[in-house]
């Protein structure tokens, strides 16, 4: 998610504490943007600036605050994804088995009225 000040926030809630295993690989990767990895289980977040990254502790985020780009781009994906879905073929037995109801939090077009 892009969010106010042109950095990007991911959470998560992994099973085991990988968030320093992650942070390499997103440091190298996305080298040229500011980004939070956010472990929200462990409350840990792996912070980079474009110089390096570091983990720090972090209880909750104050208010986190969507750019207006992202706000467009994610009701954009919503509306799309809504329209592309043939209500008499939903599956919620075969979606399920592969995406697990316990990751739908992290995923922009799971809050839709028809997956709860």
């Amino acid at each position: 998610k892009l969010m106010e000040g042109n950095y990007y926030y991911a959470s998560f809630e992994p099973d085991h504490n990988i968030i320093s295993l992650l942070a390499p690989h997103f440091a190298k990767r996305l080298s040229d943007q500011k980004w939070v990895l956010h472990d929200l289980k462990r409350k840990t977040a792996a912070i980079f600036d474009t110089e390096g990254w570091f983990l720090s502790p972090i209880d909750a985020l104050q208010e986190l605050r969507l750019s207006d780009k992202e706000n467009d781009f994610q009701n954009l994906w919503k509306l799309y994804f809504k329209n592309i879905s043939i209500k008499s073929r939903t599956n919620l037995k075969l979606q399920r088995k592969y995406m697990p109801k316990r990751y739908w939090a992290h995923i922009v077009e799971m809050d839709q009225q028809f997956f709860t």
